[in-house]
């Protein structure tokens, strides 16, 4: 027999004896009931006893520690990108609404089709004191009908930013989620398959 084959069979008898007294390992350092034989420093006459007290032994399941720790891990890498995501859909959602109706005092002065940002460029290019801007419909240069067209170029302006605004949102929104997906899709190639091991 070789000497590896001895020494596994070694183990494997010690073994069996250790969890065959209790089941756990620190029992074979229990204090036993035969005393210790005292041991003669040559150079004291004295007799000196030695007893050492092991620490006891707790049973870790490190696959659930493992686990844990890798999901603490997963959750404090995804939340500044949670966070951020909640922001813009706050954002979004407070900034959503349905575009408003156009000013009544707009509709009457404006020729059908035209936007209050396109009549103001017209008007602030073409016009041209007490004369119509159009030949067709008649559309006077005037203070209040230019306050009237600029009034609803604005709001058309305004209105504008705020869906161009919301449209940026929303990608922000889908590219941090893209960085989420890549962190749990890391967190699942390096700890997925714990439960194998376990």
């Amino acid at each position: 027999m070789k000497f590896n084959e001895t020494l596994v069979i070694g183990l494997a008898l010690v073994a069996a004896l250790v969890f065959s007294k209790g089941g756990a390992a620190s029992s074979i350092f229990k204090k036993s009931s035969l005393p210790l034989l005292p041991l003669e420093n040559q150079n004291q006459s004295k007799i000196t006893t030695v007893i050492v007290t092991p620490p006891q032994f707790t049973r870790i399941d490190i696959t659930d520690q493992l686990r844990n720790v890798s999901s603490f891990e997963l959750q404090k890498n995804i939340a500044p990108y949670q966070t951020e995501i909640n922001k813009a859909q706050n954002y979004i959602s407070s900034n959503q609404s349905n575009p408003s109706a156009p000013d009544p005092n707009f509709l009457k002065i404006a020729p059908l089709n035209w936007s209050g940002i396109r009549l103001l460029k017209k008007f602030e290019s073409d016009g041209r004191s007490g004369s119509s801007l159009f030949p067709d419909f008649n559309l006077s240069y005037n203070r209040e009908n230019y306050n009237i067209i600029k009034n609803q170029a604005q709001t058309e302006t305004a209105a504008n930013i705020r869906s161009e605004n919301i449209e940026k949102a929303n990608a922000y929104v889908l590219r941090q989620q893209g960085e989420i997906d890549l962190i749990n899709e890391e967190y699942q190639t390096r700890f997925g398959g714990l439960s194998r091991y376990g």
